[in-house]
């Protein structure tokens, strides 16, 4: 069994300030160098801006190629501006100079030498060749001037086990998306690679040059629709990989790994368990009715009213929560405190505060939390017992704000069968739920909020709020929660 190569190479930035940026495609090499190690590839080199001069990138490919055995696969992965020239097709690099670009620029035939030169049979390019400067386009990717697909069709017509793949057609742009932070193409690429989009699989495991390109012939056109409010038309494009429709990536490992994998600690720290209870007013322990009237409005005096008249139900939960740790777990005196609505110990914070209830002031929303939980005590019985059918939900923060308007259409647009989705006229939140599953989740712009009213305990809403993640896998929101 041979090994498996890749060369990453992007430019964003270039030397020649009369080249614009090329956005996010640094982010789309490491993204792919990244998909591409779960299938065991190594980067042999991955060339980013200045380290992809023209000498850089000719000297690392000759090599590279050279070095490739016959049962060896090799992938070639590059973002940048690309131009044609009297049929012939350019990559540009870092030290490419606008006013001499075939010389300073390199030649894709010299690339398709060096490949027939190589006794590796198994080749596949992944070309997002991107123009937004030399013509000042703005943030459009494409190309500079229509690159040749004929010199493209004449060398992968004939070949059984090598394809190109382009983002476009040669007479098209390749946009980017800032919600993705990467090309849309290349993001819908590295979703495939890393077994985010069952669609690009046929045999529900297997990605092939042919399921691929059909995954991204659909997927590309749908979220440039969704992302951009022009009448854009993106074509993504293959060459190649038709007499033989040959496995480009088998992703049974990664699709048997992920359905038994759980997020980790860092997952967890950012996580909180919640209650929320919406009382009236009136019946708050402090509420004196002779004294005593409902706010109609909700003021920093009104905020401060409700505080003071819900002091009696804040202690009572502050009682409870403190005699059972007492009773259920093996703490010493000095190891628990609890003042001001809250209870500190080594393994978790409980936190219990009451508010007036902002879009309806005659109410109150007193609200329970737990957070700062070490992974280790979700396996302490007594831990468990103590919160048992206390939280219904787990919330966890996202680390930026997201925009959901943007991923109520993305999720639309995935088709899914399994999943229903609402939301409100703003599109500021929605809610997903899915079939035969008693979970439902809501997202907003600052958090993630899994709930379930089936599991009592701690430990059983943690693998609830875990497999509910196996069942979102593939929508934008995954990359958003392994942040």
């Amino acid at each position: 069994m041979g090994d498996k190569i890749a060369i990453v190479i992007a430019v964003e930035r270039y030397r020649d300030g009369r080249i614009q940026t090329v956005e996010y495609a640094e982010d789309d090499a490491k993204g792919f160098g990244d998909a591409l190690s779960l299938h065991s590839y190594k980067v042999q080199k991955m060339l980013i801006d200045s380290h992809a001069t023209k000498s850089s990138m000719e000297s690392h490919l000759g090599r590279g190629l050279k070095r490739l055995r016959p049962d060896d696969e090799f992938i070639l992965y590059y973002a940048g501006h690309g131009f044609s020239k009297n049929g012939h097709n350019f990559l540009t690099s870092h030290d490419t100079d606008p006013d001499d670009l075939v010389a300073t620029s390199v030649n894709l035939q010299q690339i398709f030498s060096l490949i027939d030169d190589s006794a590796c049979k198994r080749i596949a390019l992944f070309l997002d060749s991107c123009e937004s400067g030399i013509t000042k386009i703005g943030t459009r990717r494409a190309l500079y001037s229509s690159m040749s697909e004929a010199e493209l069709d004449k060398f992968f017509s004939d070949a059984q086990y090598r394809v190109c793949f382009s983002a476009c057609k040669t007479s098209e742009y390749s946009h980017s998306a800032t919600i993705l932070k990467h090309g849309i193409w290349t993001y819908h690429l590295i979703e495939a690679f890393s077994g985010n989009a069952p669609k690009a699989l046929t045999t529900g495991h297997r990605l092939t040059a042919t399921s691929l390109q059909n995954y991204l012939s659909k997927a590309v056109p749908k979220t440039l629709r969704k992302v951009r409010n022009t009448p854009d038309v993106q074509t993504p494009w293959k060459y190649g990989g038709e007499n033989h429709d040959f496995q480009i990536a088998n992703l049974t490992a990664i699709i048997q790994e992920r359905e038994q994998a759980k997020p980790g600690a860092e997952q967890l720290k950012r996580i909180l368990f919640r209650e929320v209870d919406s009382v009236d007013i009136r019946s708050l322990s402090g509420f004196v009715k002779k004294f005593h009237h409902v706010p109609d409005n909700v003021s920093h005096s009104t905020q401060n009213f409700v505080e003071s008249v819900s002091k009696g139900e804040i202690e009572e939960r502050m009682n409870e929560v403190f005699d059972a740790i007492k009773d259920k777990m093996k703490y010493k005196r000095r190891d628990v405190q609890a003042k001001s609505g809250r209870i500190l110990t080594p393994d978790f914070e409980y936190a219990t505060f009451c508010n007036q209830d902002e879009d309806d002031p005659s109410m109150a929303v007193i609200t329970e939390e737990l957070t700062n939980v070490k992974p280790s005590v979700f396996e302490n019985e007594g831990f468990n017992r103590v919160f048992d059918s206390r939280f219904s939900q787990i919330v966890f923060e996202f680390p930026n704000k997201v925009d959901t308007e943007s991923f109520i259409d993305l999720i639309e647009e995935l088709g899914r069968d399994d999943i229903e989705i609402d939301y409100d006229k703003s599109g500021s939140w929605f809610t997903l739920s899915f079939e035969d599953s008693a979970f439902s989740v809501r997202v907003q712009r600052r958090e993630f909020v899994f709930e379930s009213a089936r599991m009592k305990t701690p430990k059983e809403l943690l693998q609830g709020f875990y497999d509910v993640q196996k069942l979102i896998e593939g929508t934008p929101l995954t990359p958003e929660l392994n942040a």
